[in-house]
């Protein structure tokens, strides 16, 4: 077997998230798979991505690591997958690696942006990338709370409730909120912000929990002291909502 490093983007509206379901509908790593067996005319295909992406979530660098029967020039991989797969994926990376290279374990950090307007009425050209909150948002408070997740937490309280990790803890080492200055496209799309949170690893749906509270501190329905309290104390309940998928981007992982 020849091991293959890969750099992914995709768009994961229409898709049931990065891991192989059964009878779940689309994944994208499904799709990966059915690009490779095409090419290389074999089941032996494995594929390992550096982290689960949900329904719906998009990526602009997934590092996956693929297992394929026989070598391929690189560069002529990359473009022979690409004509496999659909316009909503794309390799933009490929490089041989070695068979001991594991995407998820010696990854250092992940990043991850949520990325949202704040306007009235939802722009629709951004209709499936860019969650908008029709909501007044008190961009102070949410800077704010942002602090109190960095550093090493458990974050019981905000991940789904239905995967069992081995830990919930896990250690953020920046959480801020941004905004793309001198939008080159005001007029045709709205003022644009983003959550980006960096971290050794993360819970699934972790980080829509943390957007969904910074919401509602922005909204002066949730207290920044619960957050500092369910990050020592964790309950096991959310203590506010999930921010939709459509925003979330697995923006960089980090070796």
């Amino acid at each position: 077997m020849t091991s293959y490093k890969l750099k992914l983007s995709y768009k994961g509206q229409y898709y049931k998230g990065w891991q192989s379901q059964v009878d779940s509908g689309p994944t994208i790593q499904d799709t990966l798979n059915l690009a490779l067996k095409s090419i290389f005319k074999s089941d032996e295909i494995k594929s390992l991505a550096a982290g689960r992406t949900d329904s719906g979530v998009n990526a602009i660098s997934q590092v996956v690591k693929i297992d394929v029967p026989f070598p391929i020039e690189p560069q002529g991989l990359l473009k022979g997958i690409n004509t496999k797969l659909p316009i909503d994926i794309r390799v933009l990376e490929c490089e041989e690696c070695s068979s001991d290279f594991h995407p998820i374990a010696d990854a250092k950090s992940r990043t991850y942006r949520y990325y949202f307007s704040n306007e009235k009425i939802a722009n629709p050209l951004l209709s499936g990338l860019i969650y908008n909150i029709s909501y007044d948002l008190n961009f102070d408070l949410m800077h704010n709370a942002c602090k109190l997740f960095v550093g090493e937490h458990d974050f019981l309280d905000f991940s789904c409730k239905g995967s069992e990790p081995q830990s919930t803890v896990r250690k953020v080492s920046s959480c801020s909120i941004k905004s793309l200055d001198d939008n080159p496209l005001e007029g045709l799309f709205p003022n644009i912000y983003y959550l980006e949170l960096k971290g050794n690893g993360f819970l699934k749906q972790m980080v829509r929990a943390i957007m969904g509270s910074l919401i509602e501190v922005g909204r002066d329905k949730l207290a920044p002291e619960l957050i500092e309290k369910s990050l020592t104390r964790p309950t096991g309940g959310n203590i506010s909502i999930i921010a939709p998928a459509e925003g979330l981007v697995k923006f960089s992982v980090e070796y």
